[in-house]
């Protein structure tokens, strides 16, 4: 398998706090990626925040969408949590 180095790259990852996408995202951040986490549950974006970081020493940034709240999509400035 070949790997790239994502060093320096900002990566969005939606659906990140399950299945496909929390895979993704562990993964980017395994080879050097900012990651940041996309998700509808909060507290489900935090705890994949939690174990990819546990997993790989990088703290990806979280972020929730509402699918009901438009407001939620104001452009999204990457913050630490």
């Amino acid at each position: 398998m070949t790997t790239h180095d994502m060093t320096g790259r900002v990566c969005l990852v939606t659906g990140a706090s399950d299945g496909h996408g929390r895979a993704v995202a562990e993964a980017l951040a395994r080879v050097g990626a900012e990651v940041v986490l996309l998700g509808r549950n909060p507290q489900k974006c935090e705890t994949a925040q939690r174990e990819i970081a546990q997993a790989t020493g990088r703290n990806p940034d979280v972020r929730s969408i509402s699918r009901s709240d438009f407001r939620s999509y104001r452009p999204m400035k990457p913050t630490r949590c």
